[in-house]
């Protein structure tokens, strides 16, 4: 009768299990055959290869280049251990503990990782070429120039995860979720993709030529330089990708009306602030009323050529008048404050003060038809900037 997963563990605890691990150890440092050492082990008889470390606890041990291949090494506790050029190829190590194990350049072809803790492992350079890791988690696993070629990555959890030029070809990812990875110019030809969700993901220089990538979710994907090349992907979901990449959603601030990022806490133009924890977005305390914007040129030149037609008039006027010197001060200086006060009411009191004192009577008469800059509020009837859509006073909507 097969040993249960207890069972599997405990026969290591014993004097016996305790020195023949030992032994094994040292001829797996020396790069010899270790199968004698353990026959006639408990449990080894059901392991074709004999070489049976199911259950052992390996942790924090240095097993550079060593021959595991064929072994079953299920539920065994390998954290923190080096196996660095270890040939592992083809062999069992469903439900092992590897996490933070450097496995570097290892030889992992074909072997059954399905389960396994990979949760910050060292990948880099390995071959896991055909190798089964449905389930396993490689959150934060480094697997960067790795080759996963016809490898089964479903349902594994891919959070994190340096994918910089991987070969990632031919490899099954249904269900897995890569959120936050980095699978930069990473070859991803003929990957099936099937309802994956690739969110916040770089992809620069990543070839997804003939990936398939039906019923994906293909949200916040960066790509860092030129749009990535999505070759024969679904083209539904590749213009969904490139707008996700290229574009940067606006809204408009309901405060001053500019255009402003979607994400935008603050408005960058009247510096409201847009997000204030329970509360409703307040403005800034003594804000100056929205300024000359190009948006009014049309109208603004149309009130400008009435105000110079007026005031050619008026100055045709005086002179038909032929005002004294103490005259015309009196006139320029009432002059002064209709454009002043005219300015004040419209928003633009600088505006008015600088006309007024510096052309008199013109600008008198061409800040009275000068264009608002602001309007009063439906509710409060206090002046707010002419393209608000909230009051930043009383908050009522505008629109």
């Amino acid at each position: 009768m097969p040993l249960d997963s207890g069972e599997l563990k405990a026969r290591w605890k014993t004097d016996e299990g305790k020195e023949l691990l030992q032994k094994v150890y040292t001829a797996l440092q020396a790069r010899a055959p270790c199968t004698d050492i353990l026959a006639g082990f408990p449990g080894v008889e059901e392991i074709d290869s004999g070489l049976d470390l199911r259950g052992a606890d390996l942790s924090s041990a240095s097993l550079s280049g060593a021959d595991l291949s064929n072994a079953d090494l299920s539920q065994a506790n390998f954290a923190l251990t080096v196996l660095r050029d270890a040939d592992l190829k083809n062999a069992n190590l469903s439900d092992a503990n590897l996490s933070s194990a450097n496995l570097s350049d290892a030889n992992l072809s074909d072997a059954n990782l399905s389960g396994t803790n990979l949760h910050g492992t060292n990948l880099r350079g390995a071959d896991l070429s055909s190798a089964d890791l449905s389930g396993a988690t490689l959150r934060g696993a480094d697997l960067r120039d790795a080759k996963l070629r016809a490898a089964d990555l479903s349902d594994v959890e891919l959070d994190g995860i340096e994918l910089s030029s991987a070969d990632l070809s031919d490899v099954e990812l249904d269900g897995a979720a890569p959120s936050n990875a980095d699978p930069s110019s990473a070859d991803l030809s003929d990957v099936e993709l099937d309802g994956i969700e690739l969110s916040i993901v770089e992809l620069d220089g990543v070839d997804l030529s003939s990936a398939e990538l039906d019923g994906a979710k293909a949200s916040t994907i960066a790509a860092a330089g030129e749009v990535p090349s999505f070759g024969s992907v679904s083209p539904r979901l590749a213009q969904k990708a490139r707008e996700e990449a290229t574009i940067e959603k606006t809204k408009r601030c309901p405060f001053c009306g500019e255009e402003i990022l979607a994400i935008a806490k603050k408005c960058k133009h009247c510096q409201s602030d847009l997000v204030t924890k329970g509360h409703a977005a307040l403005p800034p305390r003594n804000r100056s009323p929205k300024s000359f914007g190009v948006e009014d040129i049309a109208k603004t030149s149309i009130s400008l050529t009435v105000g110079v037609i007026a005031s050619f008039v008026f100055i045709f006027l005086l002179f038909l008048m032929k005002p004294t010197p103490d005259k015309i001060l009196q006139i320029w200086g009432v002059s002064f404050w209709v454009a002043f006060l005219a300015g004040v009411l419209k928003g633009r009191g600088l505006f008015g003060f600088l006309l007024g004192i510096t052309t008199g009577p013109v600008g008198a008469v061409v800040m009275v038809c000068f264009q608002s800059a602001v309007k009063k509020c439906f509710t409060c009837q206090k002046n707010i900037p002419k393209q608000a859509i909230k009051c930043p006073h009383c908050q009522t909507d505008q629109a």
